[in-house]
């Protein structure tokens, strides 16, 4: 990692956990359900992601390297996209 990668990860992990408590809120499933804001067929459901596959070639490397990078839903190897 050079000098400047790391200047630039320790700032950030400086200023993480103040941003974190300013800008994240929790949400709380009974506030959810007090607003109206559940799912339909699943109720119980706190909130929902959208992913999407992006294919790419396969990693060199080892065979545990490689794994993380394939889906068995898309017999493909690739990146899962939040």
């Amino acid at each position: 990692m050079s000098m400047l990668e790391k200047m630039v990860h320790r700032d950030i992990q400086t200023v993480e956990p103040v941003l974190y408590a300013q800008l994240v809120k929790r949400v709380k499933m009974s506030e959810q359900m007090e607003a109206g804001n559940t799912f339909t067929n699943y109720p119980h459901a706190l909130y929902a992601t959208d992913i999407k596959f992006k294919p790419a070639y396969r990693r060199s490397g080892s065979f545990t390297e490689q794994k993380v990078y394939f889906s068995a839903k898309h017999k493909l190897y690739g990146f899962k996209i939040k």
